[in-house]
């Protein structure tokens, strides 16, 4: 089956692609310049792939398997042997892996721009430096205006792995563990009726939800504390509800102060002063 056919099918709620091309044109053992990179040169299809993605209302997550570091000159050549970015020993602009973290020895990745080893080509993989470290993503949705980022999955914030951890570790049912029904009541009638139908199934969620709505405010550190979750993974949470109830075109009934990087404060509406 192809991809449009499976995007068009209700049988998958998840597909993965791989478009090749900017990989396959950067490890070219050519090291002529590169022209702009457009959705054409990305991979067959992609355009169609995108716009069709988006039509039967899947979320897109754009993202790279990997970096590269492009061709510059022939004199960043750092050495004859290693692989591309990689080396059994240190040459210059490289940092050292310890054994048994990667390979079955000590191996020194480079650290700098365009700096390579072995035969010269367009780009270069297994280096250390930014570009190849740090993983691009983007999420394309059909959002309307002002009604804010799609809803982020359960493993963006590290919630799934959580919770799986915490699952494991169980020895016995614990009271405050204990999972409720969506049918039954879970939080206290501040919460509106509304944002109770939209997060039926989500009663960890609901239960943030009342004790904000009983404490009127609260950081993300003291909410984490109360629903037994880390201040980080519990912006991500509140970020989910925000995202979920916007979807679902449901008031968000609480605002955010996020001003400090580390920390944000979750107002009840109607209790800001």
């Amino acid at each position: 089956m192809n991809v449009v056919d499976a995007l068009a099918s209700s049988d998958d709620k998840v597909i993965a692609v791989v478009l090749n091309g900017v990989d396959d044109a950067l490890s070219s053992h050519e090291t002529t310049a590169m022209g702009p990179w457009g959705l054409g040169q990305i991979g067959g299809g992609c355009k169609n792939i995108l716009t069709m993605g988006l039509r039967y209302g899947f979320t897109v997550v754009v993202t790279a398997d990997h970096g590269h570091t492009p061709y510059w000159a022939a004199d960043r050549k750092v050495a004859t042997k290693g692989n591309q970015r990689y080396f059994p020993e240190a040459v210059p602009s490289t940092v050292a892996f310890d054994a048994r973290t990667l390979h079955a020895e000590t191996v020194y990745a480079m650290t700098s721009v365009g700096g390579f080893g072995g035969v010269a080509r367009r780009g270069f993989h297994g280096g250390a430096s930014l570009e190849e470290v740090v993983v691009p993503i983007a999420m394309i949705d059909t959002v309307a205006m002002d009604e804010g980022l799609p809803r982020e999955p359960a493993w963006w914030t590290g919630e799934a792995a959580q919770d799986e951890r915490r699952r494991a570790k169980r020895s016995e049912p614990r009271l405050e563990q204990t999972e409720v029904s969506p049918s039954e009541p879970v939080v206290s009638a501040m919460v509106p009726p509304n944002v109770m139908d939209a997060l039926r199934d989500q009663p960890r969620q609901l239960r943030a939800l009342e004790w904000l709505a009983m404490k009127k405010i609260l950081s993300s550190q003291q909410l984490g504390k109360l629903i037994d979750k880390a201040p980080q993974l519990t912006q991500g949470m509140m970020r989910g509800i925000q995202s979920a109830l916007q979807r679902a075109r449901v008031p968000v009934p609480f605002d955010v102060d996020d001003r400090q990087e580390h920390e944000h404060v979750y107002h009840w509406k109607g209790e800001r002063r």
